[in-house]
């Protein structure tokens, strides 16, 4: 009874990972593809709110809530496996603290989006078509 039961636990947290993890990856797909291609200030100005709630959630939660939901069902996550390969390779951050590599790539990835958000503004301003 204990290794059906065992089974299940093992098979439910590997779906619900594998749930979470596909979440995340269609996330950050979805919101780089509207990041880079959409010409809509008010679909930049939606992604850009999107980008700094999850900037609050790294803060307060010292790490992307799906991150912590992935490794709570699975044991690992995207990020834990990529932090290693690039380790691996040499490359590293010297902070101690993993969220740090997280916030500031994501910090990044929303002042893209701002100043994106700000250099259309100023073509319309000036009236250049793009």
């Amino acid at each position: 009874m204990e290794k059906t039961e065992t089974y299940k636990k093992t098979t439910t947290s590997k779906i619900l990972g594998n749930y979470y993890s596909t979440i995340h990856v269609l996330l950050i797909v979805g919101i780089g593809t509207i990041a880079l291609f959409s010409n809509n200030i008010t679909h930049l100005f939606y992604i850009a709110i999107v980008v700094f709630l999850d900037i609050l959630a790294i803060v307060f939660c010292h790490d992307c809530p799906l991150t912590l939901l992935e490794e709570k069902y699975m044991q690992n996550s995207k990020k834990r496996e990529r932090t290693k390969s690039l380790k691996n390779m040499g490359i590293c951050y010297n902070c101690s603290h993993d969220y740090e590599s997280q916030l500031e790539m994501v910090i990044n990835n929303l002042l893209l989006i701002v100043g994106k958000i700000i250099a259309m503004i100023a073509l319309r301003y000036f009236g250049i078509r793009y």
